[in-house]
Parts: C-alpha cells; structure tokens; sequence
C-alpha cells in the first residue's frame, strides 16, 4: 500500500494587528516627543581624555570668548520656582505674566539682566542676535555692585536645599549616616548605592567655558561661587575619544 502525502500548506500569518500596533506606537512617540530646545550660544571647550555621566541635578555656567555669561538650568520643573524666587529678590514680580513663567520653564538657558528678562522672554528671543534685535545687553551680569550670577546661584541653591530637606525627612538614622559621608569608602555594595543615588539627587554647579575664553572672567565666575559657598565646581569640556576619535563632555571636580 502506497504511503499517502499530506498536503503541503504554506502558514500565513495577518499583519494587521501588528501593523496597527506599530503605528500607534510611532503616533504616540510623535505626539510625546519633546525637542531639545535652542541653546543662545555654541561654545567651543577645550579637549580632553575622560568622562563623567552628568545627573538632571545641574545648574550649567557657560562663558563665551567674549566673557559673556549663561546660566542654565536643566531640570525643567525647577527653573519656574527659581524665577519666582529672583523675580520677588529684585521685587519684580509684577513684570512677570503666568505665560513669560511659562516660557522661562521651556528654555534651557539664558543671558541677559533680571531687567532685560521679561522683555527677552515676551518676545521668544533664544539667541544673541535676537537679544540685540531687542536692544538688550547680552550676558547676566556678575559685578561686584550687580552681582546678579550670584543671586541666580544663591536661590538655585535654595530650591535644591528645600528638596533635599523634604527627601530626607523620611529617611531612618542608619541611612543619614551614610549618605552623610564625603566619599564611599569602607561601605558595602549595597550600601554604597544608597550614597551615589544621594549624590545625585544633589546640586551640581557646572562650568562649561569656550577654549578661547577669558580667564579673568572665569576666574569671577568662581570667585562668585566661592562667596555663595559653592566650594565643588565641576569644569566640563569635550571629550576625543582616542580610540574611535569621537567627542562627548568631561568633567573635572574643583574644589
């Protein structure tokens, strides 16, 4: 008796549901996406051969070649509360609409006057040029008889203490102790990660300066830090990978 054949039958599988799926996700990453938004200046740092991870904790002092200052702040829900903070310093509130707080949320970074402030963000002025067109000066002023970097920072840090105060409220003993430590040595692994994941939840004041910037203006910037006891600044620059040539940030802790 002859062996019988089964049919042969090639499988078939509906996309549809699939396809479905994949357009959805894409829609969803489309709407929910959000662009980086504009620095006002490109800044040229000198190279080195290291790098650090950098935490959402940041607070970033940019000097140009010309010894214009930026400050940037880079956890967006934290730059709203800090204007509040400088516009009520300079009793300025009033000049401030719910739209210009808005606006100052949106933005990474800025350099112009606390006076100049409301006009440059009424306008939605992200670069020098923009800032000329409006007849501002550009850069924050950092003075000795208008020290106003120094009002940035002293309220910067003020809004960060105000978090770490209210994180640790619920900590035990035991875990105070440890993050309470200058460095990680002598902890166990676990313990260890108890301290970084402090250290990240802390402040960091970066100070990102053009190659060709001017040392004494730089040389301000951290004479301002030092008086608003600011002792650990970290001196970010490019990084050229000497293997594959490419280039990412470095950082460099000064005290």
């Amino acid at each position: 008796m002859g062996k019988i054949k089964i049919p042969r039958k090639n499988p078939t599988l509906d996309m549809t549901a699939m396809c479905d799926m994949a357009f959805l996700l894409l829609t969803f990453f489309i709407l929910t996406a959000q662009f980086k938004p504009e620095s006002p200046i490109e800044v040229d740092a000198p190279s080195s051969t290291s790098n650090k991870e950098e935490t959402e904790k940041v607070v970033k002092i940019t000097v140009d070649t010309t010894g214009r200052v930026f400050l940037g702040i880079k956890e967006a829900k934290k730059r709203e509360e800090l204007l509040r903070y400088v516009a009520q310093h300079y009793q300025m509130t009033g000049r401030f609409e719910d739209a210009d707080f808005k606006e100052f949320a949106g933005r990474e970074s800025f350099g112009v006057s606390i006076q100049d402030l409301p006009k440059v963000l009424k306008n939605k002025a992200l670069t020098p040029e923009a800032y000329k067109a409006l007849k501002v000066n550009v850069g924050i002023p950092l003075d000795s008889a208008n020290n106003q970097l120094g009002v940035w920072i002293l309220y910067a840090n003020k809004v960060y203490e105000k978090e770490r105060i209210e994180r640790r409220e619920g900590m035990d003993d035991r875990i105070k102790q440890i993050i309470a430590k200058p460095t990680p040595e002598g902890l166990n692994d676990a313990d260890k990660k108890i301290w970084e994941d402090e250290q990240k939840n802390n402040l960091k004041i970066v100070l990102f300066g053009d190659r060709k910037a001017q040392f004494i203006v730089v040389k301000k910037v951290l004479n301002v830090l030092q008086d608003r006891k600011v002792y650990r600044v970290h001196l970010v620059t490019n990084l050229k990978d000497g293997a594959g040539g490419g280039e990412a940030k470095k950082e460099e802790t000064k005290k």
